[in-house]
């Protein structure tokens, strides 16, 4: 299997309600919607983030799910757009298995649970999750700054700007972070250390790097939907013990 890294194409997703709007008016319950190319993998993508995060979206309230579950959630649109990235890159069987689908039609109020669509994104793009972990991990953690960065607004923070050690970064963020107040989990703790490795110290994250954060958005999103507060102010707290963040012995993840 020849693999090829995601082309960042560009696209202009469609929100369902106006999909739904274009077709309501003529539309009974007995019909059946022929879409559009882009409004099929707009409705994909949804169904993919949907797919993606079903195991963590299954212990919560109905209410919670679908607050997380809103087209006007920027994290449930992270996965979103990384599904439709996803689609924009087919190729092969998978690019025929979409342009049979294509013309097909479905009905309008249950399309979201059709079958065939279902099967087509867990065996057309969930699967690809094992091998794009990491690119996931990238275009997850380029968004997920954008909200860490707006904590940081007119606030001068400054790095050392300089290649240090792996290890003895770990260990001078760990020793910070014991002393902040605002409790966070451990993964929470690896997500702020690279966003300050990247944003603050100015390093560049490898792959293995946005492997792991792939898997921390895959199995976490939801949580740092409704944690982003505490994780902001946890952010501002490390960052304001110690800007330049000293090098010291001790542990790394």
């Amino acid at each position: 299997m020849v693999y090829n890294v995601l082309k960042t194409n560009e696209f202009v997703h469609i929100n369902f309600q106006d999909i739904g709007r274009k077709y309501q008016a003529n539309y009974n319950e007995n019909d059946k919607v022929l879409f559009t190319d882009n409004e099929l993998k707009s409705i994909l993508s949804l169904i993919f983030a949907y797919q993606l995060h079903l195991p963590e979206l299954e212990k919560q309230s109905k209410e919670d799910r679908l607050k997380f579950l809103s087209e006007q959630n920027y994290y449930f649109n992270i996965s979103k757009d990384f599904g439709r990235l996803l689609l924009e890159n087919l190729e092969d069987c998978k690019f025929e298995w979409f342009n049979e689908l294509k013309r097909q039609s479905f009905r309008l109020e249950i399309v979201g649970s059709d079958k065939n669509l279902n099967e087509f994104v867990e065996e057309a793009l969930i699967d690809q999750m094992n091998i794009r972990q990491w690119e996931y991990g990238k275009y997850f953690f380029k968004s997920y700054s954008n909200i860490l960065d707006s904590s940081l607004s007119n606030k001068k923070i400054k790095g050392n700007q300089s290649n240090q050690n792996s290890a003895k970064f770990w260990d001078n963020l760990y020793d910070k972070m014991v002393n902040i107040k605002e409790p966070i989990e451990n993964y929470e703790a690896v997500l702020l250390g690279f966003y300050v490795k990247s944003k603050i110290e100015k390093q560049d994250l490898n792959m293995q790097n946005y492997s792991l954060l792939g898997s921390i958005s895959c199995q976490k999103l939801f949580y740092l939907f409704k944690r982003e507060q505490n994780l902001k102010q946890a952010l501002n707290e490390l960052l304001s013990l110690d800007q330049k963040l000293k090098i010291n012995k001790g542990r790394k993840p």
